[in-house]
């Protein structure tokens, strides 16, 4: 063979793989049929340690799954150790009570020993004196339990039929009162002992029982 034609051989060898290049920066895939088909440029290999290596995308891992439930915490008793101090404030010495218990119990040693006034705590939760269905109001929405101030009448028919674990409140048209961790809180007990918390159960006939769901 002379040499001009391997030269040629030589450049046409050479010219070959640069067609392969595609003009406008994407990148090639070399088919079975040796054509080569020009895309975009391929996404980057996921790294394995990003916490989201499938897609590339960061997928919030939460989506579509069920909010944790309310804890299933046993019922208040005994060992509890929730009293009514002298003061006429309630002292809590277990730890993990809930922390809405805490709240309302908080709210309630606030107000406890706050003179009763008809009306009291209903044109607003912050107020000098409070009737019945004031001071339970004023408690619940502590832990966020009621965003407005409720009447008895009202209490009648909120949250769930029943008593609670935690909460109950009666009520009825005249009259609204809760027990709270195994405590009364009541205006009623204000008249009494001074102090709207007590240990000492009342009857509940003629009163509705209700409780937020979940206590």
């Amino acid at each position: 063979m002379s040499p001009r034609p391997a030269l040629l051989l030589a450049l046409l060898c050479l010219a070959f793989p640069a067609a392969a290049v595609a003009d406008d920066g994407g990148y090639t895939n070399w088919t079975s049929g040796d054509q080569a088909v020009t895309g975009q440029t391929p996404p980057p290999e996921a790294d394995p340690g990003e916490p989201y290596p499938s897609s590339g995308q960061t997928v919030d891992p939460t989506i579509g799954q069920t909010p944790p439930a309310i804890p299933d915490l046993p019922a208040p008793g005994p060992k509890l150790k929730v009293k009514v101090k002298t003061s006429g404030r309630v002292a809590v010495i277990r730890k993990g009570l809930p922390r809405a218990i805490r709240q309302i119990i908080n709210a309630g040693n606030h107000i406890a020993k706050l003179p009763y006034r008809y009306g009291g705590g209903h044109g607003s939760f912050i107020d000098k004196a409070y009737d019945c269905s004031g001071s339970v109001a004023y408690a619940l929405h502590a832990a966020g339990l009621v965003d407005a101030t409720l009447d008895s009448t009202m209490f009648e028919h909120w949250g769930v039929k029943g008593k609670g674990r935690w909460i109950t409140v009666y009520a009825n048209r005249g009259h609204a009162w809760m027990v709270v961790a195994g405590l009364r809180f009541d205006t009623v007990a204000l008249a009494e002992t001074g102090s709207r918390w007590t240990p000492d159960m009342t009857s509940t006939r003629g009163f509705v029982a209700r409780h937020p769901a979940g206590f």
